[in-house]
């Protein structure tokens, strides 16, 4: 069972995210790279090393599959995006990291509404399987239409529905 303060600590940063990438289309280093730190310290604070260890698990594990994730399908999400996920990890910690992960990815088919009202789901599919493929066969990262990319979609909204999910669902086995 999680404690209120990590609950709170998620889910704050988490609203603030949501609002500053839908404001201004950006995750601030201001909120993120400081949940590095305050993971580690609650979780020091509530269970000794035994729970920084267990933070630090999350934002290792959170990183680990963002490495993976972008070595094998290339880039997509932000470098806030990227931030604001492995710190949450941090202050969530082992496992409910890795289910507000996969909660992440999963609510991130409510961008499936943008990319067809922007007409960019065509374009973002060819760029997602032509990455693929070149990563396949050993090639580097394209971006189709380069003159004509795709506007950001702020993420920042899947990575707060995915926070609640991890704290309210938990595992799903």
């Amino acid at each position: 069972m999680l404690s209120p303060l990590v609950v709170a600590v998620s889910l704050c940063a988490a609203l603030v995210a949501v609002i500053t990438d839908l404001r201004h289309g950006k995750i601030r280093n201001w909120l993120t790279l400081p949940l590095l730190a305050v993971g580690p310290t609650i979780w020091l604070a509530q269970r000794g090393l035994a729970g920084a260890l267990i933070s630090i698990e999350g934002a290792l594990l959170v990183a680990a599959i963002l490495v993976g994730l972008v070595a094998v399908v290339g880039p997509g999400l932000g470098g806030g995006d990227l931030k604001l996920l492995v710190g949450l990890g941090a202050v969530l910690g082992w496992p409910t990291a890795g289910w507000m992960l996969l909660y992440t990815g999963l609510s991130g088919v409510i961008a499936i509404p943008v990319l067809l009202k922007r007409r960019v789901l065509l374009r973002t599919l060819g760029n997602l399987a032509a990455n693929l493929a070149l990563r396949h066969y050993g090639g580097s990262v394209v971006r189709l239409d380069a003159n004509t990319p795709a506007p950001p979609i702020p993420y920042g909204a899947c990575i707060f529905l995915g926070t609640i999910a991890a704290l309210l669902l938990g595992p799903i086995v």
